[in-house]
């Protein structure tokens, strides 16, 4: 069930200002290396969570319709844009918004064929059927604190790795053990599992 990421978000949860004022960093020197490693932190912490922060497009594919609803990964699910199939004599299809129920609310979002319908045959290939849809927050505010916490940390710990020449993979190797620290599995915001 590949996932691709067809547009990135526009901002970040935190902006560059609002970054140095929790890190503490008062001068402009760095602010192109800041603003590299907010967009990496989100995207570590996203891949933690299995969730997409702020407003992207995503790409689907998955190799049939199945029996029953469709889950669509990295909630929160905002809408779906089209699902697009080969049907079964190889011909590209587009299925009308009349013929599919989205469940925006469920974690993650989910679809359904319209009342009374089934999903249309496709032919047997691979990644015969696409659906585009769009995820995250379209507010930054609605961004958990506890995930802010995390990517500034994440970001504060990278940044001062390179600026201290040490480890510059600092971000690939420990994140989890310490993101864990803010996103306890108890109480957050990962998506644990996808039916």
């Amino acid at each position: 069930m590949p996932v691709r990421v067809t547009s990135q978000p526009t901002s970040e949860p935190l902006s560059l200002a609002s970054l140095k004022a929790r890190l503490q960093i008062d001068h402009d020197d760095d602010d192109e290396t800041l603003a590299s490693l907010l967009v990496a932190a989100r995207q570590k912490v996203e891949a933690w969570e299995w969730r997409k922060h702020l407003t992207q497009t995503l790409t689907l594919t998955i190799d049939r319709f199945p029996c029953g609803p469709i889950y669509l990964p990295y909630p929160p699910l905002q809408s779906v844009a089209s699902i697009v199939y080969v049907d079964s004599q190889g011909a590209s299809q587009t299925l009308g918004v009349a013929d599919y129920q989205v469940d925006i609310y469920s974690e993650p979002g989910r679809i359904f064929p319209a009342y009374g319908t089934v999903w249309p045959s496709v032919q047997c290939v691979p990644n015969a059927v696409t659906i585009e849809y769009i995820a995250g927050h379209d507010d930054p505010c609605d961004v958990p604190q506890s995930t802010l916490i995390a990517i500034s940390t994440l970001v504060k710990r990278t940044y001062l790795a390179t600026a201290d020449c040490e480890d510059i993979n600092a971000m690939a190797s420990d994140a989890p053990d310490w993101i864990s620290a803010f996103l306890n599995p108890c109480h957050d915001h990962r998506v644990l599992d996808f039916v």
